[in-house]
């Protein structure tokens, strides 16, 4: 008697097979243990960007997702409505914009096994009479001690106006929080940067809106940039009602600072007072939230996340 056990992505089946003692099979029954069900979604696709822009099309391109079977196709929406289903590629060009008019692009990914991811970040674009003319070199980000440094790089430019720089924390719904102005014309490379040191999300996205001198923009990709909560900080009570104690593994000094930020990245008055090694912070005029507690010293940046409950 052989058994055999045939693996499949959809059903799981065993199989006995009878034998002579020649190796002759003399019949088999296979048995069919039903369908494996997959429950299992794929990850959210990431940088989509557009290139190619006209008047009437723009060639769209995304990462790829990842699933434990396979991703099966991708699903393309336009305003929010589904406009093609592209088997698993990475590219689709939209075709049939109007000049001059704004569009907003999702994609997610479909395993086959009717699993969606969850739709993309969107990508808004306006259509004009030709390419917005900047090319983006790169666009990237790092947490440093100081705060999330942006920095981005153009190869070249022709009547860029200005750049503005957006942040989310669920990289859905972004804000405007600088303007850079941009280079006009130009066809050599251009370095801009920005320390964005108010960030209250655990995980912060940002992207570039570039705007040109007729007022046409395009939005880059999105980039994500997680911020690190500090073991070596030690805040008690959490969660609070009037006040908290601060302690830090490294001596507190005249030089340090100390920041409050709500989750919409707005920095709070806080008072404090040290005693020993530890600061007593009051906090009754905070309203009930969340918020993180942000320590500077000179060799390093403490950051944790605190919560204010109803007394």
């Amino acid at each position: 008697k052989n058994f055999y056990f045939i693996n499949s992505t959809a059903y799981r089946y065993y199989k006995l097979d009878f034998e002579n003692g020649n190796g002759l099979v003399l019949g088999e029954v296979i048995f069919n243990n039903g369908p494996i069900i997959d429950t299992q979604s794929p990850t959210v696709p990431i940088a989509l960007t557009a290139s190619g822009i006209t008047q009437n099309s723009a060639d769209l391109n995304w990462d790829a997702s990842t699933d434990n079977v396979g991703v099966y196709a991708y699903e393309v929406f336009q305003n929010g409505v589904l406009i093609a289903t592209v088997p698993a590629a990475n590219s689709y060009t939209a075709l049939g914009l109007a000049a001059g008019a704004t569009y907003s692009f999702n994609v997610r990914a479909n395993d086959g096994a009717n699993n969606f991811s969850e739709q993309s970040s969107p990508l808004l674009l306006q259509t004009g009479q030709a390419t917005l003319s900047v090319n983006l070199s790169s666009f990237v980000g790092k947490l440093t001690n100081n705060g999330n440094q942006l920095n981005w790089v153009t190869a070249s430019e022709k009547n860029n106006s200005r750049f503005e720089l957006e942040r989310s924390g669920d990289g859905k719904t972004f804000e405007t929080i600088a303007t850079l102005k941009g280079a006009g014309t130009i066809n050599t490379q251009q370095f801009y940067n920005y320390l964005d040191n108010a960030s209250p999300f655990k995980t912060s996205y940002y992207r570039l809106k570039q705007i040109d001198n007729e007022g046409r923009f395009i939005y880059s990709g999105s980039i994500a940039i997680k911020l690190n909560f500090d073991s070596r900080l030690s805040i008690y009570p959490n969660p609070f009602t009037s006040e908290i104690n601060v302690s830090i593994e490294e001596t507190f000094k005249p030089t340090t600072k100390i920041f409050l930020y709500d989750m919409f990245g707005r920095n709070q008055p806080i008072d404090f007072t040290l005693h020993g090694g530890t600061l007593n912070c009051k906090t009754n005029n905070l309203p009930i939230g969340s918020y993180v507690l942000r320590v500077v010293t000179e060799g390093a940046v403490y950051n944790k996340m605190i919560v204010k409950i109803k007394e």
